[in-house]
């Protein structure tokens, strides 16, 4: 275990010390000269990156690099192949695919824009997933929470030192703005079929975070359990409650310290959460909830204006406006759909502004969505004739708010003791971006689901001090955003 441990200290001190060896690039419209995301970047040795939402993408640094050719493709651009040594400002323009807007007939038959959604309704089943796949999913949450407000009120103390100021001074200690990154590679299979099971396996989580950042209510609980430890008998067992029901484990005082610490790890904590991170954006995909979309069930609340078709490789796709018309249509934006078998290449669309969606609520905890985006790409296997999940962008913008009432008991055997109660009023506005890209280079024809054997399993679980590209060696993940290549652990809390 020590060589171990030693091992991966010198990998990462190697990583850290080759980070700025990148040269960065940007891929731009070359009509419009904004940024083209999601960009596929493939080397002669066919490994690669992806262009981020800000058509970003870095290379390493190396001599031999300068003399080969990279090939970039992205749906709506042509295909481009460049030699990266005659790149100029490290800026590569893309030419948009020209649209043509001849009529569309399908077996003498007209069809018109919502025919067309029509048509690709009726074939999502069709369509999509209908192999085996056995694939790495690499997952990348960023989340920004802003607490706009912490207050504790009514205190009730058994405890002399706990006073209401004590309590106040503590919740003032909570940092009121963190960003907190998630990088995950999954083990990802899944049955044939729409809307059909599946299982993933963390193999790698990476946390870009303060260790000893933590949630608002995390964050009272954390020093609340501290403050106890220093005015009561280290053998006390003590439970925190809101209402019914228990806020996490029971807490001995004891080894309170090494369990409830704020720079404490739980690795399998981040691993379950990890699992219902990458399960909850798997069930967001286009054929996984394809009711989620609302212009597919409900288009009369919408008009779609079909702007012409463009060719994709061997395809050529339809795109389609979709327009709100009703105040019941909840979102906007563009569709890219097959000519051929209706499939949908492309899913780029958003909440209408001043769209709200009540999430949760109950007990005393709200949770409102305030604004939601997807941009999803699917791949067409040409032999499988099915489509796949390629790259993946979902941004949520939610507020949270909490009024519960909490009390913190002493437990022992002749009964139980209530130490401590209050009223916590808390209001935080959460900012989500989850990206994927899934690598569908072992997608197979098999007629029986294969089930993973999880104990057998390892996961990986990195705190890195500052972020390394080494870390995704020989991965194709999607490029990391500027806030997070530039971080870097600051120790501020």
């Amino acid at each position: 275990m020590k060589i171990k441990n030693c091992f991966l200290f010198l990998f990462f001190l190697v990583s850290y010390t080759g980070f700025s060896q990148r040269v960065s690039y940007t891929v731009i419209d070359s009509l419009t000269k904004d940024p083209v995301p999601y960009v596929n970047i493939i080397l002669k040795s066919k490994s690669g990156t992806i262009s981020n939402e800000n058509g970003e993408f870095s290379l390493p640094k190396k001599k031999d690099l300068e003399n080969e050719k990279i090939k970039i493709s992205c749906l709506g651009y042509k295909t481009k192949t460049v030699l990266l040594k005659e790149v100029t400002n490290n800026n590569i323009l893309l030419s948009p695919e020209s649209i043509h807007l001849s009529g569309v007939t399908v077996s003498n038959v007209s069809l018109d824009a919502i025919d067309i959604i029509s048509k690709a309704t009726e074939h999502i089943e069709d369509n999509y997933a209908q192999q085996y796949i056995n694939s790495n999913f690499f997952l990348r949450q960023t989340l920004s929470e802003n607490i706009t407000k912490v207050k504790t009120e009514k205190l009730k103390s058994n405890i002399e030192q706990l006073t209401q100021k004590k309590l106040d001074s503590l919740t003032n200690e909570i940092p009121k703005t963190i960003t907190k990154y998630t990088e995950i590679l999954f083990d990802y299979n899944e049955q044939p079929g729409i809307q059909s099971d599946f299982k993933l396996i963390p193999l790698r989580i990476v946390k870009h975070e303060e260790k000893d950042q933590a949630s608002a209510l995390d964050s009272i609980k954390i020093d609340l359990i501290s403050l106890l430890k220093k005015h009561l008998p280290e053998s006390t067992q003590i439970r925190f409650k809101s209402g019914l029901f228990k806020l996490g484990s029971d807490v001995n005082l004891d080894d309170a310290e090494q369990t409830h610490d704020k720079k404490s790890i739980d690795k399998d904590k981040t691993i379950r959460n990890s699992k219902d991170l990458g399960s909850n954006f798997v069930k967001e995909l286009l054929y996984k909830n394809p009711k989620q979309f609302d212009f597919f069930k409900k288009p009369k609340y919408y008009e779609f204006d079909l702007k012409g078709e463009i060719n994709y490789g061997e395809s050529s796709v339809y795109i389609i406006s979709i327009i709100p018309k009703s105040d019941r249509a909840k979102y906007e934006g563009q569709i890219f759909i097959d000519t051929q078998d209706f499939g949908i290449h492309k899913l780029d669309v958003k909440t209408i502004e001043g769209v709200t969606e009540k999430m949760f609520g109950l007990f005393g905890i709200r949770s409102i969505m305030n604004g939601r985006s997807y941009r999803i790409y699917f791949q067409k296997s040409p032999d499988l004739q099915s489509y796949f999940p390629k790259y993946v962008r979902v941004e949520t913008k939610e507020s949270l708010s909490i009024n519960r009432n909490m009390q913190i008991k002493s437990l022992s055997n002749s009964g139980k003791e209530k130490l401590v109660s209050f009223k916590a009023d808390i209001n935080i506005l959460d900012h989500y971006i989850e990206e994927a890209s899934f690598d569908l280079t072992n997608i197979m024809r098999k007629e029986k689901y294969e089930t993973i054997n999880t104990e057998k399993s390892t996961t990986d679980v990195i705190y890195p001090e500052e972020y390394s590209f080494d870390i995704w060696k020989n991965y194709d993940i999607i490029e990391p955003e500027k806030t997070l290549l530039n971080f870097k652990k600051e120790k501020k809390y």
